[in-house]
């Protein structure tokens, strides 16, 4: 449905007005010039024009501040919906790209004389996938900046899903400047730097997995504290504030330092290290 513009608003209200003033002068000029006695047709001919024109302007006004009620709720809707897919989305797409680290980590890598290896075969499946996540955060980036209004925030939702889309863009430009050089079944790990830091665990080595996989994750826990604030806070992201979402973002940051025997109540040990 089509929201009234200002111009159309204003309109409105001056048809309104104009009703009611004709019907209200229309009653004075029969009162005034022709004089009719109480009881008579005239009189009560003329004292019904302005009751009609109140009448009329009421139901009017009704009727409008209704039909705005029902499009604010409607945009309402609409937001709360594209908030919640844009979440589902995001979070689907993070939870097939640690799929694909956790296979490329159990498939493609193998051991041999000290050296780790990764399987070309696997490598070329996996990276299939991850191609494909990569894809959807751009999309979903896209999405967002064509619909800017639905967020209290979007310049920082795009940044973290370009962030999240330039790590895997490395990951990919790499492959696709490796890949035709490979010509046998295995390539050193070694050979590609990206990969390896891509799958390197916090638990065996914490500071390439902080230059690795953790900045996706990092970029992910901002965009969901930053869409489930703007859910939480109702129809107008016009009142959302960015105090909310960086105390959150501060928690997951420290919260990622603990270790597994300090997680309280409810929590669970951080699902980046599995």
């Amino acid at each position: 449905m089509k929201r009234p513009s200002a111009t159309e608003s204003r309109r409105l209200w001056i048809g309104l007005a104009v009703v009611f003033s004709l019907s209200a002068i229309t009653f004075a000029l029969v009162a005034g010039l022709l004089h009719p006695s109480k009881d008579t047709l005239w009189f009560e001919g003329a004292k019904v024009l302005p009751q009609i024109g109140l009448v009329s302007v009421a139901g009017a006004v009704l009727s409008y501040l209704t039909s705005q009620y029902q499009r604010a709720q409607q945009a309402s809707d609409q937001r709360r919906s594209f908030l919640g897919q844009v979440l589902a989305t995001v979070t689907q797409a993070y939870s097939d790209l640690k799929r694909s680290r956790r296979m490329l980590r159990a498939r493609a890598l193998h051991h041999r004389e000290g050296e780790k290896l990764v399987v070309v075969q696997q490598y070329d499946a996996y990276m299939d996938e991850i191609n494909g996540v990569q894809l959807k955060f751009e999309q979903l980036a896209q999405d967002i900046a064509s619909t800017p209004r639905a967020f209290t925030n979007p310049e920082s939702c795009v940044a973290a899903l370009r962030a999240m889309e330039a790590a895997l863009h490395r990951l990919i430009s790499e492959y696709e400047e490796k890949r035709p050089t490979l010509s046998g079944t295995s390539v050193p790990l070694a050979e590609l730097p990206t990969l390896s830091a891509f799958l390197a665990r916090q638990s065996d080595d914490p500071e390439t997995f902080d230059i690795g996989f953790f900045p996706i994750t990092k970029s992910l826990w901002n965009l969901r504290a930053l869409v489930r604030s703007d859910l939480s806070r109702g129809s107008d992201p016009d009142i959302a504030s960015s105090g909310d979402t960086e105390q959150i973002v501060k928690g997951l940051s420290e919260w990622r330092h603990r270790a597994p025997h300090m997680t309280g109540p409810g929590e669970v040990p951080r699902p980046d290290d599995r």
